[in-house]
């Protein structure tokens, strides 16, 4: 279990630590919000949905593409405007 391993890392660190993850043979799980990082090691990405912990197979960047092409599907598709003829007062 890694806990925001690259926090006090620099570049360089980060990418050895990237490199050994990598190549490491065993599981592992990491709780970061270093982006990169985690696109870089991350097989499966576990996320929280109604209450519940989901999987997602893939990367963090294949994740945020799923998670998105999601939220634009589930969005309200706007509902056409009938149109009609403008009303004209006359007046006597």
């Amino acid at each position: 279990m890694l806990d925001e391993p690259t926090n006090h890392l620099d570049f360089i660190s980060e990418n050895i630590l990237i490199q050994a993850l990598q190549q490491y043979q065993g599981s592992f799980v990491v709780v970061s919000h270093n982006r990169h990082f985690v696109n870089q090691v991350a097989n499966k990405i576990w996320y929280i949905e109604e209450q519940q912990i989901k999987e997602y197979p893939g990367t963090y960047d294949e994740y945020e593409y799923w998670r998105k092409q999601n939220a634009l599907n589930a969005a309200p598709q706007p509902v056409p405007v009938k149109k009609t003829e403008p009303k004209t007062c006359q007046y006597y």
